[in-house]
């Protein structure tokens, strides 16, 4: 069976920490069976994706100079739209904006406005694991 996505672990580690030896495949299945379902259970207990990611979401503006993701640890913001019309060709310019690894974006000198889903953030968060 192979490591899902989002496993927190890889098998030669677990093998280490459960002490088997690396050649040692006879509980192969069942090691990377266990790490899958921890993973799982892990981000389904704490309701958010731990590995590194690129995520496209669109927030509601509430006339607010502060926008707050849901994933972090962020590394980088790729793009930041806000839009009216829903179009989000024009990107809010860097220098315009700071991010902070929590997942908090702080604009500069403007606003979001109030509106349904008029906010485009492309981001990477997460942390690194064995298949990110």
């Amino acid at each position: 069976m192979p490591l899902n996505e989002n496993a927190l672990v890889d098998l030669d580690t677990m093998k280490n920490w459960l002490g088997i030896d690396l050649l040692n495949t006879d509980f192969d299945f069942k090691i990377e069976l266990f790490i899958n379902s921890a993973s799982k259970k892990i981000e389904t207990y704490l309701n958010r994706k731990l590995s590194k990611r690129q995520y496209t979401v669109r927030k509601d503006g509430v006339r607010s100079a502060k926008i707050v993701l849901r994933h972090y640890p962020v590394g980088t913001v790729t793009s930041l739209s806000l839009s009216n019309d829903w179009d989000f060709t024009e990107t809010v310019d860097t220098a315009n904006y700071i991010f902070s690894e929590d997942g908090v974006i702080t604009l500069r000198e403007i606003v979001a406005g109030r509106g349904n889903a008029n906010i485009q953030v492309i981001y990477e968060a997460g942390y690194v694991t064995p298949l990110s």
